[in-house]
């Protein structure tokens, strides 16, 4: 994704009140944090109107005293200018592997 695009979707999140609920999920899980890189992709097949956010840190998170997540994801859904739902996958190697395939992960 280049940097106009990503910029773009910042925007459609920071805008939505959706979009805002979904940082308040990552935030609570603590995978808003300096040592938690984020990259975007979106889908091929539906453009910017589908976009997934993977945000992985340096260690496990997550809420539960149980069991912690190396990985989060979060797939925004868009219609227009708005976003209109998004979807939490949490990842955990190798009890819980990613639904999606990155593009990253296809290579190897």
């Amino acid at each position: 994704m280049t940097a106009e695009e990503e910029e773009r979707v910042w925007q459609y999140i920071l805008n939505s009140p959706v979009g805002i609920a979904a940082l308040n999920q990552l935030a609570i899980e603590d995978f808003i944090a300096p040592d938690c890189p984020k990259t975007f992709y979106l889908n091929e097949e539906y453009g910017d109107f589908q976009t997934l956010l993977q945000i992985k840190c340096s260690t496990a998170r997550g809420v539960s005293i149980a069991l912690n997540y190396e990985e989060m994801r979060v797939i925004f859904n868009r219609f227009e200018d708005n976003i209109e739902s998004f979807e939490v996958e949490r990842i955990s190697m190798p009890d819980k592997p990613p639904s999606i395939r990155l593009s990253e992960q296809l290579s190897q």
